[in-house]
């Protein structure tokens, strides 16, 4: 018997073409956008679960809650891991991971490069993670200062295919060069991964480098270090959270511990729960998994929609069909199993091609998402999501007609009484679905993208397109090769100003100095530069008032008392918030020798748009020149590049020609932001053609229903824009209604999204009239093809059989 159904099935496919293409289709589309979202879903899921202990792993973390500070910090102290595993049994093993550099220039021969992902760390490092060693000991290569550990990416860039055990390469950072013996490959750390690993060297090596190192690494106010443990399975939380509590109140004065804890976060929640301050790497956010899989959803929804209202459509055809196998003795649950085997044969080859689509477009996906992605057929999770999907679609898309038809009455059937106005709400209600949907995608697809184009477009303060930034390399060495690589860059006429700066701009991390302002009880945390002078000519900064770095020198006397203090710029946010309306010659304690105000600037964005202008201290330091910033004239800027290079090549310190240009590297912190964008418009895109194939097969149902009216109307003189209005103007409404509907639920998600900036547009109407004129195009368009079609067409051929 099942065998006879699909056998219909097939017929019934065959018998209907454009109607089965438009299903298929439209339902292998909807298919695909759905594994390969759940595919980025899965990956995303994956986090650090290669870990053998993964859940057992925790990351230790500082909050502080206080009435007017709230924080929470990854920086913990270097006596934190080892007297977590000495004070609490419960902790199996502990590791301290710290990254001192964020850069470090790494040579070997005549190769000079510079590199990130440079770690220190404790030989437990393997005792907590699942890092494998390719070559090496566990046991002894982190176990003296000065060995060092390669990603096999790096080893294979260094050493090629030599065997690089034993050998040595110059590591400089801070300081240095030292010689570093390779003592172990690691093997590459996964993709998905919270943080990656190219090099690992000793905290020995640390503790051997710092200067006054047994006060830094014996002390709890030293914070320099990421503290991870491993828990016995058989833990309770809340015990060792109590614990953690007693223990800050052992070891850390009576006002710090009435304000802090520490506190664990899983290894499994970092990537997509974490937005912590210093972070290792940037993570991702959950909320992009929610928005993904509701995306996947609607346009499998969408997809299955399509069927159902196609069915509907074409019920008064199939209710004969019923009441005929019914007259002859069918039961209702016979009918239902053979509508569900259509539904489950359109479902099962449209997977088929789904999968042709998933194959094709993989490629194009991953690097959308940035991620290497891969699809495998023998992969658990993957034949269970096309299963499931298989099942679900065939059983959505196959309510209608099972359920309803099934039950219709033969007598209604054929006196003609099948509740027609039911079908047509029906149907109408699941278009109208589709477009709020489509619209929905469509609104938030534009906000999206104007909220990306406002933040490069905004003033930022400074001028950024024109500035060039050199990173010189982590050392000290370029602070006497300084004035003379400016002086010979401003002998061209094409560069304009010169200046160094540290950290760079944009800052993507943390450089502060506990201070206590003037009028202030307490020390706070405050942002810091270091500059040379020109650094507001340099980046256009206006000066408000006061005086700047180039009137001045790094260190001045005070008149009256003779003191040496240190002059400093803040911008204006600082002066406001610290209440200061007459902020110069204000000063800090904590630094010596103490800080004074000189200048008040503009402010001026130094970090990502998603923050807020914070309180700003900037001061002239001659002493570690990092990033050089040139302002240079775009008109001949690849001869003026050239020029830059020869020089630095000159006079620079032997280090590699590094260079970005300001503008790119503020773009480069929305990565994140750009690539939801993207796939933003690509699933909308997706969704649109889905609601439209739906809407040209009811539009061609109509049409056909209404081909001997058409004859009639244009007998009667009826115009070609008659008749197109005619067979439009149902569709324009239900499109309308559903743009209607998708306006209050597309303004509360985006606003949700758009909380995420600090400097943000606001949702005008004019996204909604563009969102639903773009809606009513589409739909337009859509439907008059077959309009015009059924419009032009001779009304002999509609009426001879009459």
């Amino acid at each position: 018997m099942l065998k006879n159904y699909f056998r219909i099935a097939l017929r019934n496919l065959i018998r209907n073409k454009s109607y089965s293409v438009i299903n298929i289709i439209g339902l292998s589309i909807g298919i695909a956008s759905c594994l390969l979202i759940f595919l980025f879903i899965q990956d995303e899921l994956s986090f650090d679960r290669y870990h053998e202990n993964s859940d057992q792993i925790y990351r230790v973390y500082r909050d502080f809650q206080s009435e007017d500070r709230s924080m929470q910090t990854l920086a913990t102290s270097n006596l934190l891991a080892p007297t977590l595993q000495q004070e609490i049994p419960e902790i199996v093993a502990s590791v301290r991971i710290s990254k001192r550099f964020p850069e470090v220039m790494v040579a070997y021969e005549n190769e000079k490069f510079y590199e990130q992902k440079f770690f220190f760390t404790d030989p437990s490092i393997f005792n907590v993670f699942s890092f494998n060693l390719a070559k090496g000991n566990v046991e002894t290569a982190l176990s003296r200062p000065f060995t060092i550990v390669l990603s096999e990416e790096m080893a294979h860039k260094y050493f090629g295919n030599k065997d690089p055990i034993g050998k040595n390469i110059v590591i400089r950072g801070s300081w240095g060069p030292d010689e570093y013996e390779v003592t172990g490959v690691l093997e590459n750390t996964p993709h998905n991964s919270h943080f990656s690993i190219n090099f690992l060297t000793s905290f020995e090596t640390l503790r051997s480098k710092t200067p006054n190192a047994e006060t830094s690494f014996e002390s709890w106010r030293h914070v320099g270090s990421y503290t991870y443990v491993l828990l016995n399975p058989e833990v309770n939380l809340t015990d060792i959270s109590n614990k953690l509590d007693a223990l800050v109140k052992r070891h850390q004065p009576e006002s710090i511990a009435a304000i802090m804890q520490y506190k664990l976060q899983p290894l499994t929640g970092i990537h997509l729960y974490s937005s912590f301050d210093r972070e290792i790497e940037p993570n991702s956010d959950v909320r992009y998994l929610y928005i993904f899989g509701s995306i996947a959803f609607l346009i499998l929804f969408v997809a299955g929609i399509n069927y159902m209202n196609l069915a509907t459509a074409r019920s008064s055809d199939r209710a004969m069909e019923v009441g005929i196998r019914k007259t002859l003795g069918a039961q209702r649950f016979g009918l239902i199993k053979q509508f569900l085997s259509e539904s489950f044969v359109f479902s099962l080859i449209s997977m088929l091609l789904a999968l042709l689509w998933v194959e094709i477009f993989l490629p194009l996906f991953a690097n959308l998402t940035g991620k290497p992605l891969s699809f495998d057929l023998f992969d658990p999770f993957i034949v269970s999501s096309l299963v499931g999907i298989t099942l679900l679609i065939g059983f959505i898309a196959g309510l209608y007609p099972s359920f309803v038809l099934s039950k219709f009455n033969p007598s209604s059937i054929f006196s003609g009484a099948t509740g027609g106005r039911k079908k047509s709400t029906l149907r109408n209600a699941l278009v109208v679905f589709q477009f709020t949907t489509s619209i929905i995608l469509i609104i938030s697809t534009l906000v999206i993208t104007y909220q990306m184009d406002h933040i490069r477009d905004k003033r930022l303060g400074l001028s950024d397109e024109t500035i060039v930034s050199i990173f010189t390399g982590p050392g000290t060495e370029f602070r006497e090769n300084y004035s003379a690589f400016k002086n010979e860059l401003l002998s061209h006429t094409s560069i304009q100003s010169v200046t160094h700066i540290n950290p760079n701009i944009p800052s993507s991390s943390e450089q502060d100095l506990s201070l206590q302002p003037e009028g202030f009880d307490s020390r706070i945390n405050i942002n810091t530069f270091t500059a040379g002078e020109d650094f507001l000519n340099t980046l256009e900064v206006p000066l408000i008032e006061g005086l700047s770095f180039n009137e001045l020198t790094v260190r001045e006397e005070d008149e009256n008392t003779g003191e040496t203090f240190i002059p400093v710029l803040i911008n204006e946010t600082a002066a406001h918030e610290w209440g200061w309306k007459e902020p110069i010659g204000k000063t800090f304690e904590g630094f010596s020798p103490q800080f004074r105000v000189v200048g008040v600037v503009k402010d001026f964005h130094y970090r990502s748009l998603k923050e807020r202008i914070a309180p700003l201290i900037i001061h002239e330091n001659n002493y570690s020149v990092r990033n050089v910033l040139i302002r240079i004239n775009t008109e001949n800027l690849r001869q003026s590049m050239s020029f830059i290079e020869n020089t630095w090549a000159e006079i620079g310190p032997g280090t590699p020609f590094n260079y970005a240009f300001l503008d790119d590297q503020f773009d480069s912190m929305y990565k994140a932001e750009d690539r939801l964008a993207e796939i933003f418009r690509s699933f909308t895109f997706l969704a649109i053609i889905i609601a439209c194939l739906g809407l040209f097969g009811l539009a061609a149902f109509s049409a056909e229903r209404r081909t001997k009216e058409i004859g009639i109307r244009k007998v009667m003189g009826a115009s070609i824009a008659n008749i197109v209005s005619l067979l439009s103007k149902d569709f324009v409404k239900l499109v309308i209604l559903g743009f209607v509907i998708a306006i209050p639920i597309a303004w509360y998600a985006m606003n949700q999204w758009l909380a995420d900036f600090a400097y943000r547009i606001e949702i005008g109407p004019g996204i909604f009239a563009l969102a639903g004129g773009a809606a009513l195009v589409i739909a337009l368009l859509t439907v008059s093809w077959q309009s015009i079609k059924a419009a032009v067409a001779n009304p002999v051929d509609s009426l001879r059989s009459e």
